[in-house]
């Protein structure tokens, strides 16, 4: 077997991954060899469940959708970091496009191989450096510190466990000789207590502390076993990731950019020196190795608990989980309990983590004992789970109705989040507006789907956000009052500051229109801050006003719509957000006809996304009525 990094962190998430991924590279290969009767059929077995019997289809490998959208841009960030490295080192760094054109590091163990590709590596007669280019912030590392302020750069908001050399590159503390007496600045061992999480693989900051000293230990085995161990000790580590505050300047009109330093001076990498940090990861890689080689020898495919390793929710999740948790993602899971981490309250024992209950077989709402919910909303959550039933709260949802005021604007903004900054004024990962579709309803219920309706679409990829703007501003008339309607004000009103900084001769119409941003979520979910100003209690204002069994937990646009309506979207063929990122970031290479089709696409599942916020809110009237 060949084991690649990405293979080796999930081969240490837990005992059962080898024996699963065995059976499912079995399964690929279309042939079992076991002579082991009793084995084979609890292969078939975890097959039936890892493939779909009837069509064969891989019911393991989901699509990321947006992860295919933004390839391009991720092969990209690593070309343009690669430039940017040779021209800081003034030397030839061996980086590419595909792995063939990486440096390749490899070494046997006990009859397996394992293999790493390096994003970027400089060897010659003065110095040997590792260079792990990652399509992420460097804010994550800055914020492990002291927070100081809400404003100005990241960098001047924490007082860090990190600081800048003279030379631009960040480092530990305590390796830069002005700033090592830690102990002055994070007293009582804060600074260490920082640093620890450098070395909890699943935190922020710590998964890419892992992934680099991963790196370094394929590295060094390599070395040892090829007779170079001498050069190992000499390896300088780097994380290559961006700055978080780079914004695109003016004068940058290139395409595709250069990325020149931007006009603050800021360049748009920041490297992290990760030598000290994959260093002290080592003796715990040499026990991670000792666990990978005892489960391939076991390749055992039995249940094992659930936990975090799991990553249930995050973008790393392990791909076995609908096999290791079919168990638990049924109907009614304490799963769907809201703020599931401080739902659980015993009198004595504190806070119950839902790992340990799932794990011990309480896995249902109606199986944890109602004196141990902590919150009201989630003793309403039990209740419509155990009675089938539907929980409202009229006061509430009519306090709520009246603060909105007509004509309503319900608006919806499609964005897409470029690792790299496209057009003046971005940063890493702006959410650049590109479609908003927008219905007006002049009175309640007074709304023509069709009729009432205007949208805008960039259809292609050239910077039109000016042109959205003037379209957004001569369609949102609030001479005379209104709300403009959204859901999850949040992103909505980030992104008309967003354009209102980037546009100032706009700034004034934009902050308008945010400052009549009323958030529909409020009206179904809560918000505490606006129901305590309408007078309610605290726990009242912060108590949910409708619940419904079918929402399992969740207040989705797409999870309430169909309480309040027969709207769906399965009939379009852009069904959800991230579709629509990677329709548009399709766009340049399609043809004319294709792009009509996916442009006209977009188009009706942003619409349907207002539509529904028009069908929410009548079905919010209604419920009032009966």
């Amino acid at each position: 077997m060949r084991i690649s990094k990405t293979l080796f962190k999930n081969m240490t998430r837990c005992r059962r991954y080898a024996g699963l991924f065995d059976a499912y590279l079995k399964r690929l290969a279309s042939s079992i060899d076991i002579d082991d009767f009793d084995r084979m059929e609890k292969l078939e077995e975890l097959m039936a469940q890892m493939f779909d019997t009837e069509t064969g289809e891989d019911n393991l490998e989901e699509k990321d959708a947006q992860m295919e959208a933004m390839s391009p841009y991720f092969t990209q960030l690593e070309i343009v970091s690669g430039e940017k490295l040779e021209k800081i080192y003034g030397k030839k760094i061996q980086y590419g496009r595909t792995i063939q054109e990486q440096k390749r590091f490899s070494f046997q163990k006990e009859g397996t191989d394992y293999v790493c590709y390096l994003d970027g590596y400089l060897e010659d007669e003065e110095e040997t450096c590792v260079f792990e280019v990652k399509a992420t912030s460097a804010r994550r590392f800055v914020e492990l510190g002291k927070k100081l302020s809400d404003q100005g750069d990241v960098f001047g908001r924490y007082e860090s466990i990190f600081a800048f050399e003279k030379n631009g590159i960040l480092r530990l503390r305590e390796e830069i000789p002005l700033l090592s007496d830690v102990e002055k600045t994070f007293p009582k061992g804060k600074y260490h207590a920082f640093k620890q999480k450098l070395f909890d693989r699943y935190s922020s900051a710590g998964r890419y502390a892992y992934d680099i000293a991963i790196e370094r230990y394929f590295i060094e085995q390599s070395l040892e076993q090829s007779g170079r161990g001498n050069l190992a000790p000499f390896i300088k580590y780097y994380l290559v990731t961006l700055h978080p505050d780079y914004v695109l300047s003016e004068g940058d009109r290139s395409t595709p950019p250069k990325y020149d330093a931007d006009a603050e001076g800021r360049e748009l990498f920041v490297l992290i020196d990760m030598t000290l940090v994959s260093k002290e990861w080592q003796p715990f890689l040499e026990n991670e190795m000792r666990f990978v080689e005892s489960v391939l020898k076991e390749m055992s495919s039995k249940p094992v608990k659930i936990g975090k390793h799991c990553e249930h929710k995050g973008t790393s999740k392990c791909k076995f989980i609908p096999i290791c948790w079919q168990d638990f993602l049924v109907i009614g899971s304490i799963l769907e309990y809201r703020r599931a981490r401080y739902a659980f309250k015993h009198p004595v024992d504190g806070y119950l983590e839902r790992f340990d209950l799932l794990n011990s077989g309480i896995v249902r709402m109606d199986q944890i004992d109602e004196a141990l919910l902590t919150k009201r909303s989630n003793k309403i959550q039990r209740d419509c789970h155990v009675n089938q039933s539907t929980y409202i709260n009229p006061s509430k949802i009519e306090a709520g109705l009246k603060e909105i005021r007509y004509p309503v604007y319900h608006l919806d903004f499609e964005t897409f989040p470029c690792p790299l900054p496209r057009f003046r004024g971005e940063r890493p990962y702006s959410q650049s507006v590109f479609q908003f579709s927008l219905h007006i309803e002049k009175e309640p219920s007074l709304c023509d789907k069709d009729k009432d309706h205007i949208e805008f679409l960039a259809k292609d990829h050239q910077d039109r956000r000016e042109e959205l703007i003037k379209k957004l501003i001569e369609a949102i008339d609030l001479s005379n009052g209104g709300t403009v309607l959204v859901y999850n004000s949040s992103f909505e009103k980030s992104r008309l500051k967003e354009l209102s900084m980037l546009f100032p001769r706009y700034r004034q119409q934009l902050l308008t229109i945010r400052d009549h941003v009323f958030d529909l979520m409020y009206l179904v979910d809560t918000n505490k801050e606006l129901y305590t100003i309408l007078g309610y209690e605290e726990e009242e204002a912060s108590t949910m006003n409708f619940y419904d069994s079918k929402l399992r937990g969740s207040f989705s646009i797409k999870k309430v719509l169909p309480l309040f309506s027969d709207l769906n979207y399965d009939t379009l063929e852009v069904g959800n957000g991230t579709e629509a990122i990677l329709t548009y970031a399709g766009f340049p290479e399609m043809t004319k006809r294709e792009r009509e089709k996916k442009v006209q696409d977009l188009i009706e599942y942003c619409k349907q996304d207002t539509w529904a916020m028009v069908e929410i809110l009548k079905g919010l009237r209604d419920l009032l009525m009966k």
